[in-house]
């Protein structure tokens, strides 16, 4: 079934304070559930990562910066944002 969405935003308008009440807990309640899948998804993931460490102060800086470019390039924020580069 495809609606268009401006057609489910006409029809959310026509609902009672009650019911729109409760659609909005429906909503929480399907957003909470995708975020815990997510975190799962992500936990996941991390215990198939083999982390690596060591004394080699120039090997942590390398380590480091793969991991600033790794985060940059999955969100939203421009490259390099939030995470300072370690020379």
């Amino acid at each position: 079934m495809s609606v268009a969405f401006i057609d489910v935003v006409e029809d959310v308008k026509q609902l009672s304070a009650g019911e729109k009440e409760e659609l909005r807990d429906l909503i929480d309640c399907y957003l909470s559930d995708e975020r815990r899948d997510e975190i799962l998804r992500n936990f996941e993931a991390s215990k198939s990562e083999v982390l690596e460490s060591s004394y080699d102060i120039e090997r942590l800086k390398e380590l480091l910066n793969c991991l600033r470019f790794r985060s940059a390039a999955h969100s939203n924020e421009p490259s390099g944002v939030g995470l300072p580069l370690i020379l």
